[in-house]
C-alpha cells in the first residue's frame, strides 16, 4: 500500500460502544448507508429485544423450539444432534470452528467456490461428503438417505425441496446471518440498521449452531474473541472523521459487486473506509468501468478466491486510470478475512482487524493481527495458522 493514503488524523469518536452509529448526516446521505436510518413515527415497528439467552433456552423435556432467521419455526427433539447435512457455506465453516468436524454427513458440492482451498486443512475428509446439492439446487432423495438429524440450509433453498424434507420429519434450519428476519431478495436486503443486523444473525448463528452440536462453550469462546476484536478496532480507529475514511470497492467475478446493505460495507465502516458502491447499488449488483472511474476508490479490495479477477484489476489498461490502481493499491484479501456479503465469524473477528491494518498500519500493526489470526486458528479450527498478514 502506498504511504500518501494514510497520512490522515484519528480526532474525532463516531462509534458507540456494542453497536455502529454513523454521526454525520453526510455520510448517510453520500454512502447510501442504512446504519442509522430511522423510520417515520407512523411507519415505526416494535421489534422484540435481541436475547440469545431466550433463544437458546431447552423445553422442559429437553427438546428445543426456536425460530431461524427465516422466520420458521424449528424443533429439535433432542440435544446434540449427531449428524448434520450443511446445505449453507458459512455455517459449514462454524461448524468447523466449533470443531464439529466429526458430526458433519453431508456438505454443499460447491463448498471450495464458496469457501476456498483452506478448508482442506480446517476440515480433512470434506470431500468424501461433498454432496450434489447446493445452496439452491437440493437432491431430496439424497439428503434423506443420510439419516439427517438437522439440515442447515440458506435463505435461498428451493421451498419445495424444503418443505418435502420437513414433511420426513427432519428438521430444517435457515440461516442468512443477519437480523430482521426474511427478506423478499436473500441477495439484495433492505435493512433497518445493517450493522445492527449482521452483528446479532452472526452471534445467532454460531450459537445456535454450538447449541445444535453440543459446542456450547466453543461458540461463546468464539463470540468473546469476536467482541475482543471488535473493541480493538474501535479504539484504534473509531474516531476517524467521515471525510477522512478510505473509499473502497470490492468487486466480484461477472462485474458484480457489493452495494449497500451488505455486511461488507459494515465490515468496512468499522474498519475507517466506506464502500463507494453504497449509494448507487442495493444489495448484490452490476457496475460499469465508467461508474467506477466516476466512484475512482483509493482502494480496491478483491477476494483471494478471485485470482483471476486480480490479475484482471492490476494488468487490464481498462482500469489503469482509476486512482487505487495508478497507486498500487489493489489489495488481495486472504481468504482468513472474509470480505463478504454476509459475515462468518473471521470476517468480524480477523478481517475488521485486517482491514484496519491495511487502511491504518500505525494504528493497527500487523504483528498484532497477525497474533489474533494465529490465536484464532489455534483455538477454534486447531490447526497451524500458515497466512501471511501483509502478502501482497
Amino acid at each position: 500500500m502506498s504511504d500518501n493514503l494514510f497520512n490522515r488524523g484519528l480526532s474525532r469518536r463516531i462509534f458507540v460502544q456494542g453497536s455502529v452509529a454513523v454521526a454525520a448526516a453526510s455520510l448517510l446521505g453520500v454512502a447510501g448507508l442504512s446504519f442509522a436510518e430511522e423510520k417515520p413515527a407512523e411507519e415505526a415497528t416494535e421489534k422484540p429485544a435481541f436475547d440469545m439467552d431466550e433463544i437458546l433456552k431447552s423445553n422442559e423435556d429437553g427438546s428445543w423450539t426456536f425460530t431461524d432467521q427465516n422466520g420458521y419455526e424449528v424443533t429439535i427433539p433432542s440435544l446434540p444432534c449427531e449428524r448434520f447435512v450443511m446445505l449453507q457455506h458459512h455455517s459449514l465453516d462454524m461448524m468447523c470452528q466449533l470443531g464439529a468436524q466429526d458430526q458433519i454427513v453431508g456438505v454443499l458440492g460447491k463448498w471450495k467456490g464458496n469457501l476456498g482451498e483452506y478448508m482442506l486443512d480446517v476440515f480433512p475428509g470434506i470431500e468424501g461428503v461433498a454432496m450434489g446439492s447446493n445452496l439452491n439446487e437440493w437432491n431430496v432423495e439424497e439428503i434423506a438417505a443420510l439419516e439427517p438429524d438437522v439440515v442447515i440450509a440458506a435463505p435461498q433453498a428451493p421451498e419445495d425441496a424444503v418443505k418435502q424434507i420437513r414433511a420426513l420429519g427432519i428438521p430444517v434450519v435457515t440461516v442468512s446471518l443477519r437480523g430482521e428476519g426474511k427478506q423478499a431478495e436473500a441477495q439484495s436486503p433492505h435493512l433497518a440498521n445493517a450493522d445492527a443486523a449482521y452483528t446479532e444473525g452472526c452471534e445467532w448463528a454460531v450459537k445456535v449452531l454450538g447449541k445444535l452440536a453440543g459446542k456450547d462453550e466453543q461458540a461463546k469462546a468464539i463470540w468473546d474473541f469476536v467482541e475482543e476484536s471488535r473493541e480493538r478496532v474501535l479504539e484504534a480507529v473509531g474516531d476517524v472523521k467521515d471525510e477522512d475514511r478510505v473509499t473502497a470497492f470490492v468487486p466480484m467475478k461477472d462485474d458484480q459487486t457489493y452495494g449497500n446493505d451488505k455486511y461488507v460495507g459494515c465490515q468496512l465502516l468499522r474498519a475507517g473506509a466506506i464502500n463507494v458502491a453504497a449509494a448507487s447499488i442495493q444489495g448484490n449488483g452490476s457496475y460499469t468501468v465508467e461508474q467506477l472511474a466516476n466512484w475512482d476508490p483509493d482502494v480496491i479490495i478483491i477476494q483471494d478466491r478471485y485470482m483471476d479477477l486480480y490479475e484482471e484489476f492490476t494488468t487490464d489498461p481498462r482500469f489503469t486510470e482509476i486512482r487505487a490502481v495508478k497507486e498500487g493499491n489493489v489489495l488481495l484479501a486472504p481468504y482468513w478475512t472474509k470480505p463478504w456479503g454476509n459475515p462468518d465469524t473471521d470476517s468480524m473477528a480477523l478481517g475488521e482487524l485486517w482491514l484496519a491494518h491495511k487502511f491504518y498500519p500505525e494504528a493497527v500493526p500487523a504483528e498484532e493481527v497477525q497474533e489474533r489470526a494465529e490465536k484464532f486458528y489455534k483455538d477454534f479450527y486447531g490447526i497451524e495458522f500458515t497466512g501471511t498478514v501483509d502478502a501482497e
